[in-house]
């Protein structure tokens, strides 16, 4: 009996679970042996029913992304030329000719190797005059050796400055490539030289002849010889000199020297201009 007793009450209890709580009776109590049906009460505190349908929610949209700015290709880069207004442009002038040549050295040249010649010659007359029984040393001596030396010194000291000329006349060629013509001063050089040479000794030669028995030796045929040599040959060369020097000037002015218009166009006229090279 006592088992059949806590039979139902335990299966009152979990009737109570699942049916829900017992309203509370008259005074708050409630009896846990009675079954209570649920009021209309109790049904509006249930939750609602899932069966009804969802309201819809009206989702506002993000407003749009700005866009931006389509960019532009660059613009083609303008010349200077294309800026610069028409006045402001200036007229290129023609090209002018290269520099004109510098002296080529030749007359320098010709000089200093004729003039150390002329002091060899000088040396060697010396050593002659030595070796003859009847000659006077001493005074060939005191006379032409420092004749001979003075003009070692003096043609060392052009061919020196005749080298330098014409190591600038060649660079001016290579930097140039520009032919240029003879300007006749190495054949006016030792034309003048030899000329004056010619005639010391035609005069040498004169002195020499007015001996008694002059001819009989060589030396006074050799004196005029050598006299006359000289003399034609500075004729000839002064006069080919020259010729060549005109030329030679001629060729010059016409290549080198030369006016060249020039015409700029300014904000207040015209500018006039003349570009030459001297």
């Amino acid at each position: 009996m006592l088992a059949l007793v806590l039979a139902l009450e335990l299966a009152l209890e979990l009737g109570a679970l699942f049916v829900g709580a017992p309203s509370p009776g008259p005074g708050g109590a409630t009896d846990e042996g009675v079954i209570y049906a649920p009021t209309p009460s109790d049904a509006a505190s249930e939750p609602r029913s899932l069966d009804r349908g969802i309201e819809p929610v009206q989702i506002t949209p993000p407003p749009e992304r700005p866009r931006l700015p389509e960019l532009q290709p660059a613009p083609e880069p303008v010349s200077p030329t294309e800026l610069a207004e028409p006045w402001d442009t200036v007229m290129q002038p023609p090209p002018l000719p290269p520099p004109p040549p510098p002296p080529s050295g030749a007359g320098r040249l010709v000089a200093g190797s004729l003039t150390i010649g002329l002091g060899l010659a000088a040396g060697s007359a010396v050593v002659v005059e030595a070796a003859r029984t009847d000659g006077n040393p001493r005074f060939v001596a005191s006379t032409f050796v420092p004749l001979g030396l003075a003009c070692i010194g003096v043609g060392t000291y052009l061919l020196v400055r005749g080298a330098r000329a014409r190591a600038n006349f060649n660079d001016w060629k290579t930097y140039t490539q520009a032919k240029s013509r003879p300007s006749g001063n190495g054949l006016l050089v030792a034309g003048t030289m030899s000329f004056v040479v010619g005639g010391v000794t035609l005069i040498a030669a004169g002195v020499q002849a007015r001996e008694p028995g002059a001819f009989d030796r060589p030396l006074t045929p050799t004196l005029f010889g050598i006299g006359a040599a000289g003399a034609v040959f500075g004729i000839v060369g002064v006069t080919t000199g020259m010729i060549q020097r005109d030329r030679y000037r001629s060729w010059r002015q016409s290549t080198f020297l030369s006016v060249v218009p020039t015409l700029a166009p300014t904000r207040g006229g015209v500018s006039f201009g003349v570009a030459g090279r001297f």
